[in-house]
């Protein structure tokens, strides 16, 4: 009798450490299950965060390539716009001497605020903009985006142009 017992008993158990793995399992494929969709839920939200606020980005880098190869003193500043002339070719092309060739061609060009945008050379460059404001101090001329909940400050150093033949 005690061994036909123990056979059921050793059955029990078996049954008993199955029902545990199996209840075991299932909390961590839930826990696992949960895990994946918040991943994925802050994967979402980055990319919506990275669509929304990279265009105020790309703008900073555009006016500091511009503003870069800006003439210093072209540079004109009023309410909300500020113009200035910038190389557009300092070197061109040689003609296969093996000797460079200069171009002073400049550009003309104008970035302001109208309305909420914010235009280059009357081209939409950013919409939705709150603020755009420009200020020159020696030769550093700072300026500030503000667009939806993000603003950026940011400055570039002038240098004086002197190119001589």
């Amino acid at each position: 009798m005690k061994s036909h017992n123990h056979a059921v008993s050793s059955a029990s158990i078996s049954l008993l450490e199955i029902l545990i793995a199996i209840l075991i399992g299932g909390i961590l494929t839930i826990v696992g299950m949960k895990t994946l969709t918040h991943i994925k839920k802050q994967s979402v939200s980055l990319n919506n965060f990275v669509l929304r606020e990279s265009s105020i980005y790309e703008t900073q880098i555009f006016i500091n390539k511009y503003l870069e190869i800006a003439k210093k003193d072209s540079i004109i500043i009023t309410n909300n716009k500020m113009e200035w002339e910038s190389y557009s070719n300092l070197f061109k092309e040689g003609d296969n001497n093996g000797a460079m060739d200069f171009s002073f061609a400049l550009n003309h060009c104008i970035l302001e605020l109208n309305g909420n945008n914010i235009y280059f050379n009357n081209q939409l460059l950013l919409a939705g903009v709150k603020t755009l404001s420009f200020s020159i101090s020696g030769d550093i001329l700072e300026y500030r985006i503000c667009a939806r909940h993000t603003c950026v400050d940011d400055f570039v150093i002038l240098s004086d142009s002197e190119i001589t033949l």
